[in-house]
């Protein structure tokens, strides 16, 4: 008995002194996320070459890639200034440090909001729960807009839950920039407007103070709405392209069929698709304990829970049109960080007045780890000598092969061209050089018909095919495994016949004289 109250004591002294807890919690979070990061292979995210040369681009002083969701790359390009290194695998490798170290800044931002919900023991679980959260560590390895913008909308809610209501104007301001980082920081720009309005009907906030956050807000966002040489804005195009799917019935994300009866379907899935993901964030441990978090601050809501639960539900509703477009879980990841307050609510009330508390506390968070541990290392358990196959595969073709590429290895084929720079449009191809071309075209490709009006459209010479199904190209997987139903098509590479052992992929060109 004396050793379990020794422990209490050690326990409770280590969970009061906030700096130490959270160096730890900090330290755990980058371990976890280097273990899991392999420093051999470029990324898995095609999205992550294209910022990597609009960054190398920004830190050359050219500006001709300037897009709506900018600050990343701009971000980064800050850091490539002081290096030139010979391959693009080293500059991969500094984006992953840069984003591991954004990454875990957002963990002492989360105990700062915490500690206005739960006592202060509590917030350091907060904390900890983000820091080795699997959906968290797995989307920082791929490179892209994520932990930025987790950082800036953490910091947007942190300033709009302060007491002191000038500090206002800062929510505003990192409202904005979470806006320019991802266009799901419109979920943040709704929240501080929403609530800013309550605020003065209550008095506590001046219009004064409102206007001025307006305009820091309207000065930030710029690059999102302002008209470019088309005479539209980026978000008005966003939203005009995903009212044509609804009113027309074109689905261009992945995650649907060409052969939806009605444009109400599409929502259908879209809300299911939206549901699916908010249970995929949840997993493996967060979805225990935010029902119960759920329940114990509906018993007293406050204007502090009040954002929390608005932010959920404004996520949700966003990631609705985002789903038409692009399916994914990173559509709401933002709600990870405010699933991780909601359950430290929860557990509060459940160990709260409980003799031992603070051993529960421990036992519940090394419990965590490990859960954490053995998600991300089933997770992330990639074949490398597959992934290797598919590396070599795509600098055999940029080395050999010249002209108009479909299909195939994207990843492997983008980051193994030299001197790339990116097109402007499918003419161009997404990323290219002088000698090659990598096209990914949005539309849906699920016909024999569809395929031969793109190859013609968009003046295809190759289509590379594997035997790793596509959701939005599945005419692809129909090539590979019935290559006579498509006389047009001239297969002349085969991995079978070239050594490969595990990656299965074919190349064609098109046939000019098929019958």
């Amino acid at each position: 008995m004396q050793v379990i109250n020794d422990l209490e004591n050690h326990f409770s002294t280590f969970l009061n002194k906030p700096i130490i807890s959270l160096g730890i919690i900090i330290s755990i979070g980058i371990i976890l996320r280097v273990y899991f990061t392999n420093w051999d292979i470029p990324p898995f995210s095609p999205d992550a070459f294209v910022i990597l040369i609009e960054g190398i681009s920004y830190s050359n002083g050219d500006f001709s890639y300037f897009s709506n969701r900018f600050l990343w790359p701009m971000f980064i390009s800050f850091f490539f200034i002081f290096f030139n290194f010979d391959n693009n695998l080293e500059y991969f490798n500094l984006m992953r440090i840069i984003t591991i170290l954004i990454s875990v800044a957002s963990i002492p931002i989360i105990y700062h909001i915490s500690k206005h919900y739960v006592d202060k023991k509590y917030a350091i679980i907060a904390g900890a729960f983000f820091a080795v959260e699997p959906n968290i560590i797995e989307n920082s390895l791929f490179l892209i807009t994520e932990p930025l913008f987790i950082l800036c909308g953490l910091l947007s809610v942190y300033f709009l839950i302060q007491k002191n209501n000038k500090l206002i104007v800062l929510s505003f301001l990192f409202a904005g920039l979470s806006f320019d980082t991802r266009l799901n920081g419109i979920v943040l720009i709704l929240l501080i407007l929403v609530f800013c309005i309550l605020k003065i009907r209550r008095r506590k906030i001046s219009i004064k103070l409102f206007v001025i956050g307006c305009i820091i807000l309207l000065f930030v966002v710029t690059p999102y709405i302002y008209p470019r040489e088309s005479g539209n804005s980026p978000i008005s195009v966003y939203y005009s392209d995903t009212l044509k799917i609804i009113l027309n019935n074109e689905e261009l994300s992945a995650t649907y069929s060409s052969n939806s009866e009605n444009n109400s379907s599409i929502i259908q899935t879209a809300i299911i698709k939206d549901l699916i993901y908010l249970v995929r964030i949840s997993v493996p441990f967060l979805i225990f304990f935010v029902p119960i978090g759920i329940i114990s601050s509906i018993k007293k809501i406050d204007i502090n829970k009040q954002i929390l639960f608005s932010t959920i539900i404004i996520s949700l509703i966003v990631a609705i049109p985002q789903n038409l477009i692009s399916a994914e879980y990173r559509n709401l990841l933002f709600i990870v960080p405010i699933f991780c307050i909601l359950s430290v609510i929860g557990i509060q009330r459940i160990f709260n007045g409980r003799k031992y508390q603070n051993i529960y506390i421990i036992f519940t968070l090394m419990v965590v780890i490990f859960v954490s541990f053995s998600f991300l290392t089933y997770q992330l358990d990639k074949d490398i000598s597959l992934m290797e196959e598919k590396e070599m595969f795509g600098k055999f073709v940029i080395s050999n092969f010249s002209g108009r590429i479909l299909g195939g290895p994207y990843n492997e084929l983008s980051h193994n061209i030299p001197n790339a720079v990116l097109g402007k449009d499918l003419m161009e191809g997404n990323i290219h050089n002088d000698k090659i071309a990598i096209i990914v075209t949005y539309d849906p490709i699920d016909s024999k018909t569809k395929l031969e009006k793109i190859m013609t459209d968009l003046q295809i010479d190759f289509i590379i095919v594997d035997n790793i199904q596509n959701n939005r190209f599945p005419v692809f997987q129909d090539i590979f495994e019935n290559e006579e139903k498509y006389p047009e098509l001239e297969k002349i590479f085969d991995s079978d016949e070239h050594g490969y052992k595990k990656y299965k992929v074919k190349i064609f060109k098109k046939n000019l004289i098929s019958p």
